[in-house]
């Protein structure tokens, strides 16, 4: 695992709460166990100081800041991301647990490698932990929890993301200039000649790696057709279809599913559980959705 936000947004997804009132003890709760306002404040403060260390000019607002009962705008929005990622912790360690999904022993010691390198005194960020800005023991929670999401996640879509229906396809770039675009169109009608500025590329793509009318079009076409031409950048695009089949995936690939398969199924879970959250006199309310 490397030193990067991921830990801090990879789940700051849909759900939120947030008041600019005094904070009650109690701010949200989801399958009867509570999100306090301490747990809130104390991940504000990490996110803040985090992100000011990656990227000084970044943050404008010090985590004091947002602290008290008159807090910015800012500050409520980022409230309201930090709540919505513990909503998601909170749904996801309870499916954990009731599918017996631990980090085992081989996980902790991962863990325990990634924090002694975090706080190491020639380490980059040591300076986050001798500050005392961040505390050792919430960054093993930080990461541990990254690797627990990461457990469910391969638990849930890993076999299905491994393979699927796939494009075997030749890609054409033709880099513009003044006949870049004629030789191009040429190509995709006539499927010759090959102009020889042209880079090509053979490859087979996943349907969902595709956008736009290229994925409607490769949808349509029989093997042996050009689709295109297609700008892209300083060149344009075109496509010859060699095939479609099943086909396994390569890595990134099956990364990017397996982390949209995961994050329809968080965000099912999430309103199935029906988070609750309260305003400043502890009165129930519905959740905002975190403002971006």
């Amino acid at each position: 695992m490397k030193p990067t936000l991921a830990a801090l947004s990879g789940i700051l997804l849909l759900i939120g709460c947030g008041s600019s009132g005094s904070q009650p003890k109690h701010v949200a709760a989801v399958d009867g166990t509570h999100i306090t306002n301490a747990e809130v404040q104390q991940n504000i403060e990490y996110v803040l100081h985090f992100s000011a260390w990656v990227d000084p000019g970044s943050i404008t607002t010090p985590a004091g800041m947002c602290l008290g009962t008159k807090v910015s705008a800012s500050c409520l929005r980022l409230r309201r991301q930090v709540i919505s990622r513990l909503v998601e912790q909170h749904v996801i360690h309870a499916y954990a647990r009731q599918h017996s999904i631990t980090l085992g022993s081989s996980g902790h010691a991962r863990v325990e490698k990634q924090v002694a390198r975090l706080v190491a005194a020639d380490a980059e960020t040591s300076s986050l932990f001798n500050g005392h800005l961040i505390s050792p023991g919430f960054m093993r929670e930080v990461l541990s929890t990254e690797l627990l999401v990461q457990k469910v996640e391969a638990r849930l879509f890993a076999r299905q993301s491994r393979a699927g229906i796939a494009y075997h396809v030749r890609k054409f770039l033709i880099p513009t200039g003044s006949r870049a675009y004629r030789q191009a169109t040429d190509l995709a009608t006539d499927g010759k000649p090959v102009p020889a500025s042209a880079v090509v590329r053979e490859e087979w793509v996943a349907p969902f790696r595709l956008t736009g009318q290229l994925k409607q079009d490769l949808q349509a076409a029989s093997a042996g057709e050009f689709i295109g031409p297609v700008s892209e950048g300083h060149a344009y695009l075109v496509v010859e279809l060699l095939g479609k089949g099943h086909h396994r995936y390569g890595h990134p690939a099956r990364a990017a599913l397996e982390t949209r398969y995961f994050r329809a199924w968080l965000a099912a879970q999430v309103q199935k559980n029906g988070p609750q959250c309260y305003d400043s006199h502890t009165n129930p309310m519905r959740c905002q959705a975190p403002a971006h």
